[in-house]
């Protein structure tokens, strides 16, 4: 398709780690499945890189990520934040998003949402995701690959679901939490803002913010930092 195509728009990714990769290949993803609009990456921009002008599996990364704002060049380009730490990523699309810039969500095609279920903006969801009757995911969430959010749900902001984790229904993960891989929060259950579920976890009550819990049942097992999700 050609690059004028009135079906085909340009998008940067921000972000080179592995969530910034993964998103390359939901892009591709979409793209290979037909899906409209096309997206053509421009490459990739970056808040810490000393290699700007590198590649990244053959996209360059053009610089940091105040680029697609300063350059006038850029009007009109989409951006996906895919900043692995969910506070840094909510750092720059505040930024970013006080100057006008237009964040992009993502939904690999295998993606099965119940049509009552809520997507915000900016999010990324791959292979295997399924989102249940009226479950509602907020601005820049991230739900990685096979993991499920139950019926009326609640995914606050900024969020990160790991891999094969299970939200269940009636559930609440605050803003800027981590529930790690293969974890699952019981109906019922709550984790707090700013707080990290870790991989293999089962929440069965009310986690507070800013703590790591682990085991099953979960237990808080380190206080974090009280600023961590401002």
């Amino acid at each position: 398709m050609a690059e004028d195509s009135p079906d085909t728009r340009k998008v940067v990714i921000i972000g080179t780690g592995c969530l910034g990769r993964d998103a390359m290949g939901l892009l591709q993803s979409h793209n290979d499945a037909g899906m409209k609009p096309r997206w053509e990456l421009l490459g990739f921009l970056t808040p810490a890189w000393t290699g700007w002008g590198e590649q990244i599996c053959g996209v360059p990364v053009l610089g940091p990520e105040n680029l697609i704002a300063d350059q006038e060049e850029h009007e009109g380009v989409a951006a996906i934040c895919a900043l692995d730490d969910p506070r840094e990523r909510r750092q720059i699309v505040r930024k970013l998003s006080r100057q006008g810039i237009r964040f992009l969500s993502v939904l690999h095609p295998s993606v099965q949402k119940s049509g009552l279920a809520e997507v915000g903006a900016g999010c990324l969801m791959f292979p295997g995701v399924v989102l249940g009757v009226e479950a509602h995911i907020g601005d820049h969430v991230v739900v990685h690959a096979n993991a499920s959010v139950g019926p009326g749900a609640i995914v606050e902001d900024f969020a990160t679901i790991g891999p094969g984790a299970r939200v269940c229904g009636v559930v609440v993960v605050g803003e800027a939490a981590s529930v790690g891989a293969n974890s699952v929060v019981a109906e019922g259950g709550k984790v707090g803002r700013g707080s990290i579920v870790a991989p293999g976890a089962v929440v069965v009550d009310a986690a507070p913010d800013n703590v790591r819990v682990a085991g099953a049942p979960a237990r808080v097992v380190e206080r974090l930092p009280q600023d961590a999700h401002l």
